[in-house]
């Protein structure tokens, strides 16, 4: 039971520092668009949404954790584990995405389907640009959760916590 409650508590703080990390940049992006599209601002929707997707994905990254764990990934490589969990993360994460603005669509009276359809206006160069900077968001995280099963949590953290003195 000791050992349920503590991959209980390490899900949950996983779950809940990487909804923080994601919010901020699906926040960030929300107040991007919204800048460089000259929108007006949507509290409610907009950063609403950005929040909802950073919850899911946090939660589906931790239940990936489960299902797949880093151990099975690293049998090969280091790099190839980072390269093929980033690059599925980003692949759910623009479901995601998609799914939102669908969802965004139904909110203003469209179709949902429509509005999934017109978010790239059959554009494959806005839709790689989009993935891309999605894995990019995406990378850093993945890198960091590796590392720490690599190095061990406590030992990752001492080290990167540490103070350096350069005297």
């Amino acid at each position: 039971m000791n050992r349920f409650f503590q991959l209980a508590k390490y899900l949950l703080e996983n779950w809940i520092i990487s909804a923080l990390y994601f919010s901020v940049w699906f926040c960030a992006l929300t107040f991007y668009n919204e800048a460089a599209l000259h929108l007006e601002s949507s509290v409610v929707r907009g950063y609403g949404f950005a929040i909802f997707q950073a919850v899911l994905l946090a939660k589906f990254l931790s239940t990936a954790v489960m299902i797949l764990p880093t151990e099975w990934m690293l049998k090969h490589s280091v790099y190839l584990a980072i390269l093929f969990r980033t690059t599925g993360v980003s692949i759910i994460v623009m479901l995601f995405r998609l799914f939102s603005v669908g969802l965004e669509g139904l909110f203003h009276h469209k179709p949902f389907l429509e509005s999934i359809l017109n978010f790239f206006e059959d554009d494959i160069q806005h839709a790689l640009a989009v993935f891309f900077m999605y894995w990019l968001i995406i990378m850093p995280y993945i890198v960091y959760g590796i590392l720490k099963h690599l190095a061990g949590g406590k030992d990752l953290d001492a080290y990167l916590l540490a103070s350096r003195n350069r005297n």
